[in-house]
């Protein structure tokens, strides 16, 4: 269990929880547990064993204060994104949906709904505003011409490349501001904040994917 994504205010405290919680000891006497933690009396290398069945509540003790605290912080990260000027006047699932059409290419619009976590009908609508907007456009699918594939236009294109370099100069402001080990720790942080978003779109393509077949 990796802890290399926590900020230095937790990595310590995170870090010897995770010892503890990786080891594979278990209490040679139930009897000897004291406190809520499942402490054993003795210490066994230098560390405090646990029993496996205490062992499953320290993870859930001292990891709900970070899930707590993570939950918070992208709040709030989320809500500094949106007042960030950018070109354009586009919601973050449009901006998001248009960035995946960017680097992936045109994509049958059911895929691109369960990719996106998003409903075929709620797509659908983004896209029909989208392609109004000359952002997207619709074509038919080489191997199958009854088959609509969705792509992003010029346009569209151009238009990301504006938001990203407004976004990364504000970012770059705040940046900046920060010591160098406060930008280390958020250069650590990012693989394992790009491996959250990844399983949480995974989870929303499955969720997508049963309403669509429901």
């Amino acid at each position: 269990m990796s802890t290399s994504f926590i900020s230095d205010a937790y990595g310590a405290k995170y870090a010897q929880d995770t010892t503890l919680l990786t080891r594979k000891d278990t209490c040679r006497d139930q009897r000897s547990l004291v406190g809520t933690r499942g402490r054993e009396h003795g210490v066994a290398g230098g560390a405090p064993i646990f029993c496996a069945s205490a062992r499953l509540d320290y993870i859930s003790m001292q990891y709900k204060s970070l899930e707590g605290d993570l939950e918070k912080v992208l709040e709030r990260l989320l809500r500094l994104l949106r007042q960030m000027p950018a070109t354009g006047d586009l919601s973050l699932a449009a901006a998001a949906t248009m960035a995946r059409l960017d680097r992936e290419g045109p994509q049958r619009l059911t895929d691109l709904a369960a990719r996106e976590g998003q409903s075929q009908p709620a797509m659908t609508q983004l896209v029909t505003r989208l392609e109004h907007a000359g952002l997207v456009y619709r074509t038919p699918a080489p191997a199958d011409r009854r088959v609509v594939m969705v792509g992003i236009s010029a346009l569209g294109r151009e238009l990301l490349q504006r938001r990203r370099h407004d976004r990364s100069a504000s970012l770059r402001s705040l940046l900046v501001r920060l010591d160098r080990e406060e930008r280390a720790a958020i250069a650590r942080a990012l693989p394992a904040l790009v491996r959250l978003v990844e399983l949480g779109l995974d989870d929303g393509k499955v969720a997508a994917t049963a309403r669509a077949t429901a």
